[in-house]
């Protein structure tokens, strides 16, 4: 079996398994901070992401996935460690794909000068109101129950690519996944296999814009 054809395959499950699952007790102490490494000229090395087992590097430094479910709300998604992440592949010019509430990491991610979200002037996706939770947000290993989400993501993302992008809820449609390179956002857990096609189409295909 081809690599492609094992990251193809690879995505959705990877999506689907972290569903629920926070990566605090999955990450070391520590990540080496990237900013450093944020010229594409630099290879980021593979150190970097030793520890950071919530994350999917493929390739190890040519893409980065951000999983879904609940988990990221806990601890990935205002986690500075993950941020400096992305903004290492996003100064490096590389993919970065996210899905479900793993999207609302990208919101947060943000130069630390100008304080800008990456996502300005994008087109991305992600939950809207009509499917978030009114109850039952919760996560594996607990009988915690948050009731519905700590924040809307549709009104994070439309604040976040502000008036010169714009956020994608298709609402009504059966999955919605949007490229916008260097961007692969998906809106929920049932997009995983179209988002792992896009994914893989980004990568092998020099995909820059779909979906919108």
């Amino acid at each position: 079996m081809n690599s492609i054809l094992r990251i193809a395959l690879a995505l959705p499950l990877l999506a689907l398994a972290a569903c629920n699952a926070t990566i605090g007790e999955r990450m070391g102490e520590s990540l080496t901070v990237v900013r450093g490494f944020q010229i594409s000229e630099h290879v980021i090395p593979a150190t970097v992401f030793a520890n950071a087992k919530g994350i999917a590097i493929l390739r190890e430094t040519n893409a980065a996935l951000l999983v879904g479910g609940s988990g990221p709300i806990v601890d990935m998604v205002n986690n500075q460690r993950v941020h400096d992440l992305v903004l290492g592949f996003h100064a490096a010019g590389r993919p970065i794909g996210a899905i479900c509430y793993g999207v609302a990491a990208l919101v947060f991610s943000r130069d630390f000068n100008e304080r800008k979200s990456i996502l300005k002037g994008k087109h991305v996706t992600g939950h809207c109101i009509e499917y978030d939770y009114h109850d039952g947000t919760g996560f594996m290993g607990t009988d915690f129950n948050m009731g519905p989400p700590p924040y809307c993501l549709e009104h994070l993302l439309t604040d976040a690519v502000g008036s010169e992008g714009q956020y994608h809820g298709n609402f009504g449609k059966q999955t919605s996944v949007i490229v916008d390179y260097p961007f692969i956002t998906a809106r929920s857990l049932q997009c995983s296999h179209e988002f792992g096609d896009r994914f893989v189409d980004v990568l092998t295909r020099d995909l820059k814009r779909s979906g919108w």
